[in-house]
């Protein structure tokens, strides 16, 4: 596809919609790149164009005033258009580690988590679909050698675009950040760590692989790698349990199914939770 070499910040505007016998359709109007000179969607007449960049600089704003340092991860688009936006940070300065961790292939690594922001963006999900932004504020874990994470959400704000939508985002983006710290460090990673104080329980992790609702081919998939853990002996907690799902998730479901892969080691994560 030709959007995938494009820049994720492409410059979009909004353009009448004109039917080919040159009738204008007054409640909708389209959105187009002006890269390419195609529409990517069609809104309707109250629809506030966000751009990409538009949204970023909102972040780096607030962040740069609030003396918070942060790193890019990466940026992307997705979509059959490249109309849905991707970008990640991660915040070094808050960051809580688990000790050292074993991971499938025998590798020894520090199990790290740091907060992180995943801002997105949409331009329609369909060609006649409603326009989004918003974030997802968390604490993530390095679960792997390859750099793949896993994620807990603490904050999430969405909304379509609209006038008011944008003052709210703004709003969201400083009461979130204000108590990302202290949620962070006293609430998601203290959960962590009791978890991490949990004996592993076949009966109950049994219970939550079969819960999961995959489909045949994951599901016999995930049956393998759990019956070569417990037949290893590789779980002695529910946290190594819960490194058994984010590593399935990562390697087998993350590479077709990146939304997938989210909601699994998500509805993992709460059901040991529950557990506990």
């Amino acid at each position: 596809m030709a959007w995938e070499k494009q820049d994720p910040y492409f410059d979009v505007e909004e353009r009448e919609v004109i039917t080919t016998d040159g009738d204008l359709i007054v409640p909708r109007k389209a959105i187009v790149n002006l890269e390419t000179n195609k529409v990517i969607s069609v809104v309707s007449e109250h629809h506030k164009l966000i751009k990409n960049a538009d949204i970023i600089s909102k972040f780096k704003n607030y962040l740069k005033e609030s003396d918070t340092k942060f790193t890019k991860m990466s940026d992307y688009l997705s979509g059959k258009r490249g109309q849905n936006f991707t970008a990640k940070y991660k915040f070094p300065e808050i960051e809580a580690n688990f000790g050292e961790i074993t991971t499938q292939l025998g590798n020894k690594m520090q199990d790290n988590v740091q907060l992180m922001l995943e801002v997105h963006n949409s331009y329609g999900t369909e060609l006649f679909g409603r326009s989004r932004w918003g974030f997802d504020l968390g604490g993530y874990r390095l679960v792997c050698l390859n750099g793949l994470r896993a994620f807990d959400k603490m904050f999430q704000f969405q909304a379509f675009h609209t006038e008011k939508a944008e003052e709210e985002y703004e709003n969201q983006i400083v009461t979130s950040f204000a108590a990302a710290k202290d949620i962070f460090e006293n609430k998601l990673v203290k959960s962590w760590i009791e978890i991490k104080k949990i004996n592993f329980d076949q009966a109950r992790a049994s219970v939550i692989v079969k819960a999961l609702e995959l489909s045949k081919l994951y599901q016999k998939t995930l049956d393998e790698i759990y019956a070569e853990r417990i037949g290893n002996k590789n779980l002695k907690t529910m946290w190594d349990f819960y490194n058994m799902i984010t590593w399935f998730t990562t390697h087998i479901v993350e590479q077709r199914n990146y939304k997938l892969a989210r909601q699994v080691s998500t509805a993992a994560l709460e059901q040991i939770r529950e557990a506990a």
